[in-house]
């Protein structure tokens, strides 16, 4: 069978416009897809600002919370255990220091004389900083003594007589004004020599010692309330508000035998003597504790009844 030859023209070329380059394509598919995952991470990033941040931050702030507590229990034990030796020197009078003073200008006739460092405060806080709390921390943090203004004369686990365990910080004012007394303390006149001869019924020389105590809380973890309460007050040793002679204090000693109990040694005028600590209940709370003394023996001593009791010894002058 024979076929016959196509003789139909070709038909003209389609006029299709150009096509776009592929990579002009990819672009545009790419931009697509980046403005649809922007809008879903802005939905997403809105809804976890407004539930999942507060939440983050709560977090932090009770991994801070936990470290500072941390660092303070573990300081705790340390104080807790801390035990100087009882031949250490905390407090050592020149015999000359008042002449010294009146010779700088640091020893007035009554009035608000300058206060001054007393040479004679040993620097012994044995214990470092905590965080940005320098020393004293005060009684929302925990309070410690300053290594600046005072020495540590006593600190250690005492326990009160209702089983509330304490770490008990007892420190000598190692600052003074000699005119009248600045602060929460009792204000006393300290005039010179001079003045005490030219009114001799009125006025009396001498210097003004007193102890400042912190009583710290222990107890387990909790990361709710502060790590550490604390309560204070100021005390004035009975016999050793008006001291003359040249007095040294030496560093305190818990009893053993009794949980309550610390001892002091002291000497007067150059004679020993001993005062005899007790950590006391006070409130309901357990917290409000304080301490009492009396002067066992020695050149300064026996308190009257020096005994244990309550109405053997003097209650805080001042909490802060």
């Amino acid at each position: 069978m024979m076929t016959t030859p196509d003789t139909h023209p070709d038909p003209a070329p389609l006029g299709y416009g150009r096509r776009a380059p592929l990579h002009r394509r990819r672009a545009f598919r790419w931009c697509v897809r980046a403005a649809l995952l922007a809008a879903l991470v802005a939905a997403i990033s809105g809804a976890w600002r407004e539930h999942a941040e507060p939440r983050l931050r709560e977090r932090a702030r009770r991994r801070e919370v936990a470290r500072e507590q941390a660092r303070m229990l573990t300081l705790q034990q340390e104080w807790m255990a801390y035990r100087a030796p009882a031949n250490r020197v905390v407090f050592a009078e020149p015999p000359d220091l008042v002449s010294r003073l009146q010779a700088v200008g640091q020893y007035h006739d009554k009035g608000m004389g300058p206060a001054g460092d007393l040479p004679a405060c040993r620097r012994a806080w044995p214990f470092g900083s905590i965080g940005n709390h320098e020393p004293p921390l005060g009684a929302r943090h925990g309070a410690v003594a300053s290594a600046k203004r005072e020495a540590v004369l006593f600190l250690h686990h005492r326990r009160t007589p209702n089983g509330h365990d304490r770490v008990v910080l007892l420190v000598v004012e190692g600052r003074q004004c000699y005119g009248e007394r600045f602060g929460p303390s009792r204000r006393r006149e300290l005039p010179s020599p001079s003045a005490a001869e030219s009114r001799p019924t009125t006025v009396s020389t001498g210097r003004d010692l007193f102890f400042r105590y912190t009583i710290v809380e222990t107890g387990p973890w909790n990361p709710t309330p502060p790590p550490v309460r604390a309560a204070g007050g100021w005390v004035f040793p009975p016999d050793l508000e008006r001291f003359q002679q040249p007095i040294t204090l030496f560093a305190g000693q818990p009893d053993p035998a009794d949980p309550t109990h610390f001892t002091i040694d002291y000497e007067y005028d150059g004679q020993p003597g001993t005062i005899d600590g007790h950590l006391r209940d006070g409130g309901a709370d357990g917290l409000s504790t304080w301490i009492g003394f009396v002067v066992r023996d020695g050149p300064v001593g026996p308190t009257p009844d020096a005994t244990p009791p309550s109405d053997a010894v003097q209650q805080p002058v001042g909490d802060r």
